[in-house]
């Protein structure tokens, strides 16, 4: 009966982990295909229109799935900072990653 009820926790244990480590892979996947959805409407704007570069991040952060970091990048920049600064600033405040 102990025995029965050691090997259900521990299948429950051990499905438990592969359903946490798949929805954080999960949400890795949706957030790299975030990014390249912003690289490729930048590449377009940039190819085509030649926007300002805030005039851009802004359309990309209107896209339904924006990177999580680009509205804080979005932010620095509006705020003064430099480009670069503001998106490392991003990056390592949000992370790009789950």
């Amino acid at each position: 009966m102990l025995k029965t009820i050691g090997l259900g926790l521990l299948f429950f244990a051990c499905g438990f982990t592969g359903a946490w480590l798949t929805r954080g892979l999960t949400l890795r996947v949706r957030e790299l295909e975030a990014v390249l959805r912003m690289l490729s409407t930048l590449r377009t704007q940039m190819q085509f229109s030649r926007a300002p570069l805030e005039a851009m991040l802004t359309q990309v952060c209107a896209q339904e799935q924006p990177p999580r970091f680009l509205p804080r990048c979005l932010e620095g920049l509006r705020g003064g900072e430099a480009f670069p600064r503001a998106w490392r600033g991003a990056l390592e405040q949000g992370g790009s990653g789950g």
